[in-house]
C-alpha cells in the first residue's frame, strides 16, 4: 500500500486512514500496513475506510484489531453492522441489560454475521489479531454508540481492563 493511496483521520481513537480513490484493492500490502499500524498503537487496532466521507449513507471498513485489546461493550441505537473476517478470527459476545452474556458466537472466516440495532455486543480476538470487513449505516455519528455502563472505560486502569477481558474470555466456546 502507497502512502499516496489514503489520507490518515488525525481525530480518529486508533489508526484510521480513507482511501483516495473510488478503486481499492485491498491486497497483502494493505493488511500488512494495517497489521503493522495496529501492532504498535496502544489500542492495538487499526483501520482503512473505505468510504469517501463520515455522511455516506453506507460505511466500510477494513479493520485489524490484535487479541489483546479492549473493545467496551456498547450497541447502536439506529445502526446494523455486519462482519466478515479476512483473516483470523473473534467471538462475539452478545449480552442483556444489566451485561449477563447471553450468547457467544465464533466468526470465522466460513461466516458472516449481521447485528441489528440496539443489541449489547462486543468481540474479542481469539487468534493473534483479526482483519475483518465491517459495513454499518451511514451517516458516521460518534453520539450513536451507547457504551455499557457496567463495562469498563477504555481509560480505565489496565488491571481492570484485563480483568474484565479475562472473565469475557471465560465465557468463549
Amino acid at each position: 500500500m502507497k502512502k499516496e493511496e489514503f489520507v490518515s483521520l488525525k481525530k480518529a481513537k486508533s489508526p484510521s486512514f480513507r482511501v483516495k480513490s473510488d478503486l481499492f484493492i485491498l491486497d497483502k500490502n494493505a493488511l500488512e500496513f494495517l497489521k503493522e499500524k495496529a501492532a504498535i498503537h496502544e489500542s492495538r487496532k487499526a483501520r482503512i475506510c473505505l468510504h469517501k466521507n463520515d455522511s455516506d449513507k453506507v460505511n466500510e471498513m477494513v479493520i485489524c484489531t490484535y487479541r489483546d485489546a479492549y473493545i467496551r461493550p456498547h450497541m447502536h441505537m439506529k445502526k446494523s453492522e455486519s462482519y466478515h473476517v479476512i483473516e483470523g478470527a473473534f467471538s462475539l459476545i452478545l449480552f442483556n441489560n444489566s451485561g449477563k452474556i447471553t450468547k457467544v458466537v465464533n466468526i470465522t472466516k466460513d461466516n458472516i454475521i449481521k447485528l441489528p440495532s440496539t443489541l449489547w455486543h462486543t468481540m474479542i480476538v481469539t487468534s493473534k489479531y483479526c482483519i475483518m470487513h465491517e459495513v454499518t449505516d451511514g451517516p458516521f455519528d460518534a453520539g450513536s454508540t451507547i457504551f455499557a455502563e457496567w463495562s469498563p472505560s477504555e481509560h480505565e486502569d489496565k488491571v481492570v481492563i484485563t480483568k474484565y477481558l479475562k472473565s469475557l474470555r471465560n465465557h468463549l466456546l
